[in-house]
């Protein structure tokens, strides 16, 4: 199997078949990155890019028409492997092969799996003060604030 992403690598081997790089919807593959260990605010940097994650991502129903099977969206969210969504802090030119470091969030986690699974449900005060802490997706902490 070739080197890449853990959930892609996860992901093959649970289907029986490769699964190329964008099969997800993915623009970026980070090779070692594995979403159940990544946080918001987590930040990957090359020489010329930084970017800094702010959300997991939500199967819909356009994943299981791409991978022709009605209930592939529940079985991604279960799996608990949702790969993450970042934001620009730094533009540039990303090419394949560039070293990237990884530089974790020093607050709090939220963690990929547990965002994807508290997502469109009620969270604890707790909870909710530590996902509005992290630098979480506009549109995410503006759902948390408004409830």
């Amino acid at each position: 199997m070739r080197s890449g992403s853990v959930d892609l690598d996860w992901w093959s081997k649970e289907l029986g078949r490769v699964l190329e790089p964008g099969i997800f919807g993915e623009n970026l593959v980070i090779e070692g990155a594995d979403s159940r260990k990544i946080s918001v605010g987590d930040r990957f940097v090359t020489e010329t890019v930084e970017l800094e994650v702010t959300s997991a991502r939500i199967p819909c129903a356009t994943l299981a028409v791409r991978m022709d099977d009605p209930g592939f969206a529940k079985r991604f969210a279960k799996a608990g492997r949702p790969g993450f969504y970042c934001r620009v802090l730094k533009d540039g030119v990303v090419q394949a092969g560039d070293a990237v470091t990884y530089h974790a969030h020093s607050g709090p986690p939220v963690l990929m799996p547990e965002l994807l699974r508290t997502y469109g449900k009620n969270l604890s005060d707790e909870d909710r003060a530590r996902y509005i802490a992290a630098p979480i997706h506009h549109k995410l902490r503006a759902l948390l604030t408004s409830a």
